[in-house]
């Protein structure tokens, strides 16, 4: 494998969600790639993955540690298999909290 370095990469996304991305794309493992500010039930989500698989289950951890203490409801941190797939990392909350989540997702300088 070649040496790789993370590059910024422009796309489309609903807008109420960009704080979240953002935030998420800080941690350096990290690749979002699906998202949704608002399904039926009122409630957002970004679908997300590591580089490494391997990598995926602790970074969830890290994430629920950065979460632990929060007194927002709508709130869940999911690690999801479907089909055989690779795994995923799902975070959905109610839509009117999400610049509050991603600011205890935030990494601080």
């Amino acid at each position: 494998m070649h040496k790789q370095k993370r590059i910024p990469v422009n796309v489309w996304i609903d807008e109420k969600l960009i704080p979240l991305v953002e935030a998420l794309n800080q941690h350096e493992d990290i690749i979002t790639w699906e998202s949704c500010q608002e399904d039926k039930t009122g409630r957002a989500h970004v679908t997300f993955t590591t580089r490494l698989p391997e990598m995926l289950y602790p970074k969830i951890r890290e994430l629920s540690d950065m979460l632990k203490g929060c007194e927002l409801f709508w709130l869940d941190l999911e690690l999801v298999w479907s089909n055989g797939g690779e795994p995923v990392g799902i975070i959905r909350c109610s839509s009117e909290i999400i610049e509050e989540v991603a600011k205890l997702l935030k990494i601080r300088d």
